[in-house]
């Protein structure tokens, strides 16, 4: 029998670890494929449904395309990031960073979930010469990188989070360079995005109604 592939191997790996399901998505002119865990709710266990954030390393909420990121890659696919150098931050399994590779931008796809990264990685093969995969944690990691555009999908759900975000942030964006947020239309999230604007942050928001989606998705793209 035939060695297995570098491709087949991470396959096999992280098949090992999560049944998979493959799916897909269409994005403007580019349909997107992914794996995820067949049954992500398998990556909860009984001491993670017990802990509250403040106890937990890293956030089970990686193993699904949630509606936040569904709705950044249907705003991204409009912008024009071809040659950009782009962090998706809270990558999870990493469908945003292939919509984003896809559309020709150079990616680092970040999360402080270590599973996830396999996903990640996994799910940009097709484009791994213009992606990396990084485990990062907002509160410490110092890439030592900037980047054009840093994206996030529903990564602000905590008030204690928007000042390493704003470090964060100020750390790893290039001199004109944007971030751009998604999320369900939480009002308090709402609360806790106009804490950028109080830190310096020019803000604008648009909002996406996407179908089958019952909430709408709001779009922040902000500028130091």
């Amino acid at each position: 029998m035939p060695a297995p592939t570098d491709f087949e191997a991470l396959l096999q790996r992280t098949h090992s670890q999560f049944p998979l399901v493959r799916d897909s998505m269409q994005f403007g002119s580019h349909t997107v494929h992914y794996y995820r865990p067949a049954d992500p709710e398998s990556v909860l266990d009984d001491e993670t449904l017990l802990s509250d954030h403040g106890e937990l390393e890293w956030q089970p909420y990686w193993a699904q395309a949630w509606d936040a990121s569904v709705g950044m890659a249907e705003h991204l696919v409009r912008l024009e990031l071809k040659d950009k150098y782009v962090l998706d931050l809270g990558c999870g399994i990493g469908m945003t960073s292939a919509l984003l590779l896809a559309t020709g931008a150079r990616v680092l796809c970040g999360d402080n979930a270590p599973p996830s990264l396999l996903f990640a990685e996994l799910n940009t093969w097709p484009w791994r010469q213009k992606a990396k995969v990084k485990l990062i944690d907002w509160h410490t990691t110092l890439l030592g990188d900037s980047f054009d555009t840093i994206v996030g999908s529903d990564i602000v759900y905590e008030r204690r989070e928007i000042g390493p975000l704003d470090r964060f942030f100020r750390n790893h964006l290039k001199p004109g360079g944007e971030v751009i947020l998604s999320d369900p239309s939480r009002p308090m999230t709402r609360e806790f995005l106009a804490m950028f604007s109080k830190l310096g942050w020019s803000m604008n928001e648009t909002t996406l109604h996407i179908e089958p989606i019952t909430q709408p998705i709001r779009i922040i793209t902000m500028t130091p």
